[in-house]
């Protein structure tokens, strides 16, 4: 689910989920502008009526200022 919402903005690359964490997904676009685009647009995107998906830049563990952290309620982890 979450591929699809993310890959119709361009620059996308992919979607890690982290299954240690249910509710984290770390998403790569080409670069920091393209992925604040994509950003904005799904900024409290509702997964489901009553979770909005809050997203941020990640904040450590990555080289890369384009991957996004999304911080999603687990239930989404069943609708992969």
């Amino acid at each position: 689910m979450l591929q699809l919402l993310f890959a119709q903005y361009p620059g996308f690359k992919e979607v890690r989920m982290i299954e240690a964490k249910p509710g984290i997904a770390f998403v790569e676009y080409e670069d920091e502008e393209q992925s604040g685009v994509a950003m904005q647009a799904l900024q409290g995107f509702k997964i489901a009526p009553q979770f909005p998906m809050p997203i941020s830049f990640a904040k450590k563990y990555s080289s890369s200022p384009c991957n996004l952290c999304n911080s999603i309620p687990p239930l989404t982890k069943d609708l992969q």
